[in-house]
């Protein structure tokens, strides 16, 4: 239940409404199992679905939710649950599998991540002799572009985005007058943006190279040569290195974690379905924290 959301300071005892709607005997009957739970208000509408590796503790703890320990949104649901159903499944690994699935069909009004897959970006390259055409998109057809994704994260996938057109185009650019084009200097970036592509047939396979996380050569080549274009004016050199660690912190952060992801679980090509991220970083997240008590114990 934990919740960025500020904490809410009552001055008088506060008598937690679940106490006085569910008896005793209802909060005995969770069983102590992993599974999924649904929260439902008073006209059977659905609120909120979680999942727990034990039931019974996760229930009981909102129950006992008080205003100075949890956030506002926690207390306002709360008081609007009138009914709560709950699923056992075999393991923990399953209720997050389970919770994810709910969470994509029935997009509950208290639930905020992992709702909306189909939302998530796909990046699509494609080599038009001397140019490159660069792709943001959430539909999964190809265009007649190599797709890679789907990535989660809209504005860091955004921003990435932006960096790598900006970067691109300062690598060819000439004159002595100097100018970024507005488009690519927005807060959002242009969807589609088909920029010189410098010579070499190389240039292109370190694209693929670096969308699919094999590798930051696309980022050395792309240092070198702008490192050697004198039309540049000082003034562009912040924004520029600012791009280069934006796009060196995008492959960290999403481009390996894509390529690992899709290697761990035999995923086939580049893409992993929009529907199905969220199930594979949760599986990993599981993981990492059973490795990390397993180190405590």
């Amino acid at each position: 239940m934990a919740d960025s959301e500020p904490r809410q300071q009552w001055l008088f005892p506060y008598p937690n409404p679940l106490s006085a709607r569910f008896e005793a005997d209802f909060w005995k009957s969770i069983p102590q199992d992993p599974g999924i739970y649904r929260m439902r208000g008073a006209t059977g509408e659905l609120l909120y679905v979680g999942k727990a590796k034990n039931l019974r503790t996760r229930l009981l703890s909102y129950r006992r939710a008080r205003p100075h320990a949890v956030s506002r949104k926690i207390v306002r649901l709360v008081h609007l649950i009138r009914s709560i159903e709950w699923e056992v499944t075999p393991d923990e690994a399953s209720a997050l599998l389970r919770e994810n699935e709910l969470l994509r069909t029935l997009d509950p009004p208290f639930n905020s991540q992992n709702t909306r897959p189909q939302t998530y970006f796909f990046i699509g390259l494609r080599h038009l002799g001397t140019e490159v055409r660069l792709r943001l998109t959430t539909e999964p057809s190809a265009q007649g572009d190599l797709l890679y994704g789907a990535f989660k994260g809209r504005g860091q996938v955004e921003r990435a985005f932006g960096a790598l057109l900006r970067v691109v185009w300062a690598t060819t650019s000439q004159g002595a007058r100097w100018e970024m084009p507005a488009r690519l200097t927005r807060y959002r970036p242009p969807r589609l943006c088909t920029l010189p592509l410098p010579e070499g047939e190389e240039w292109f396979r370190d694209f693929k190279r670096f969308l699919e996380g094999r590798d930051t050569g696309l980022l050395l080549r792309l240092t070198g040569r702008l490192l050697g274009n004198e039309a540049i004016p000082r003034f562009a050199y912040g924004m520029i290195q600012a791009d280069l660690e934006t796009l060196s912190r995008f492959h960290e952060v999403r481009l390996l974690r894509h390529r690992a992801l899709r290697l761990k679980h035999g995923v086939r090509g580049r893409l992993i379905a929009q529907e199905k991220i969220d199930d594979l970083i949760a599986l990993e997240a599981l993981q990492d924290r059973r490795l990390r008590t397993k180190k405590k114990d």
